[in-house]
């Protein structure tokens, strides 16, 4: 009988951004040029403890996305080229940034539409197309992608979790409830010869508090 071969996906959320701070002390919402805090790269170190070699890191091309994949190949003294794909980076919302951030996390204000601004929907249309095209040129091997939080967030709607729901219905502060990821943490996924996933799991930060449905997750590894 064939041995069955499987393709390994570490699925991370760059680290802690740069946060910028109204007179207030309120976080800000931030746009591609932010890079990584202090805290954010120490995230990243802790993390790349936990990930084994790789084969291939893909990231999104936002500054922080490159810094946390540079971080990864430095600590793990890889001899990698990061792979950036355009697809990989967030929804884009530049009719948000500069507005208190977590008041537009929990909905209490509204978030603007910009001109070239995504909706759910057109995120949708590239980032799993973008998962995909990974998983189907790295079958077999074991990878990281570096991503954001909304993008991963509707990756593990659609394929983790395999939630068919319309998208009209699910507003992008809700889409957190979807198995969030903190700043610094990372899917574990697993898929089968044929890219169907046969296991997953969240990698948390140590620090980390569990919100959503994070707690149902489940995980039997396949080795």
């Amino acid at each position: 009988m064939k041995e069955q071969t499987y393709t390994r996906v570490y699925v991370i959320r760059h680290g802690q951004p740069d946060y910028k701070f109204d007179e207030n002390g309120e976080k800000l919402a931030y746009g591609s040029e932010i890079g990584l805090s202090k805290i954010g790269k120490e995230q990243i170190i802790e993390l790349s403890a936990r990930i084994p070699n790789l084969d291939a890191i893909y990231s999104s091309t936002f500054v922080r996305a490159i810094e946390t994949a540079k971080i990864i190949i430095n600590q793990k003294k890889l001899g990698l080229k990061i792979i950036e794909k355009p697809n990989l980076i967030d929804i884009v919302s530049k009719g948000t940034i500069g507005l208190p951030l977590d008041k537009l996390s929990i909905g209490e204000i509204e978030s603007k539409m910009s001109e070239g601004d995504e909706t759910l929907e057109d995120l949708e249309r590239r980032i799993l197309p973008a998962f995909k095209d990974i998983f189907d040129k790295e079958r077999g091997k074991t990878v990281a992608v570096v991503s954001h939080g909304h993008s991963i967030r509707l990756m593990a709607l659609r394929i983790l979790e395999k939630n068919k729901s319309e998208l009209s219905s699910i507003s992008i502060n809700k889409l957190q409830s979807y198995n969030y990821l903190n700043p610094g943490e990372a899917w574990y996924i697993v898929l089968d010869e044929n890219n169907q996933v046969v296991d997953y799991k969240i990698m948390a930060r140590l620090d980390t508090i569990t919100p959503g449905r994070r707690q149902d997750v489940k995980f039997n590894p396949v080795f």
